[in-house]
């Protein structure tokens, strides 16, 4: 079975308001660019076809620039819940070989050529140790497993963390099912992250190993910053 992937992309985008009032996240103008259009195409060079974006605020905006290129799923509550109960809406797809991303990450066409390599691990969590950005996403690693994992972007700290997160998770079909199983038990928070899914897993001693892009250049746009970051980054790349 070939890999298909997920895209989260109802979120409302509330730090980067006012551009986002009308304009999801993934359809901002990065140097000519819309993020989540250039990732469905480095996607489809990669031979993935089977790809369902997750919708909710402004979500014609993403289905007319997407058109038939993608499957859409739509999220009604994405005013009041988090990116958990954005992809347990979806639960049903995370069968097989699976990749879930975010919408809004720039990165170079060689990190998603290296995240589809094969790797002998059943869940695994796409991370760089070669910068530790405090403003990103972070995880813990110790002897070749990830055994922690930040929520969110809630702190600055470094504290117990080693590095980044890219919000890129790839799945084996076994993976996918103990995946699904560790988001039952939050479905009745509504304050859940998919990352506590995998906090769970931790917990629950299911390895869950790093694919390590160190080097290879990456930012997932939240702040106005990092829309700018983002900018050079896009033509630096392109």
């Amino acid at each position: 079975m070939s890999t298909k992937a997920i895209i989260l992309a109802a979120g409302k985008s509330s730090r980067l308001y006012p551009l986002t009032i009308d304009t999801p996240k993934g359809l901002l103008d990065v140097a000519g660019v819309q993020p989540i259009v250039r990732i469905v195409h480095l996607l489809n060079k990669e031979g993935i076809e089977d790809i369902t974006v997750v919708v909710g605020h402004k979500k014609e905006k993403i289905m007319s620039a997407l058109g038939s290129a993608v499957t859409f799923h739509d999220f009604l509550d994405f005013e009041t819940k988090n990116n958990f109960h954005t992809l347990w809406s979806i639960r049903e797809k995370i069968v097989g070989d699976t990749l879930i991303l975010y919408s809004d990450v720039i990165f170079e066409s060689a990190l998603l050529k290296k995240v589809l390599a094969p790797y002998a691990g059943d869940i695994a969590l796409v991370i760089d140790t070669s910068a530790f950005r405090p403003e990103s996403p972070r995880v813990r690693i110790d002897h070749g497993l990830i055994t922690k994992i930040g929520k969110g972007k809630r702190t600055v700290t470094k504290e117990g963390f080693t590095c980044n997160f890219l919000g890129m998770t790839k799945l084996s079909p076994q993976g996918a099912k103990e995946f699904v199983k560790a988001m039952e038990s939050l479905v009745e928070n509504p304050d859940a992250y998919y990352s506590d899914a995998v906090s769970i897993l931790i917990q629950n001693k299911i390895p869950v190993i790093p694919i390590d892009i160190a080097g290879l250049r990456w930012i997932e746009i939240d702040t106005l910053e990092e829309l700018e970051t983002a900018r050079r980054l896009m033509k630096e790349i392109a």
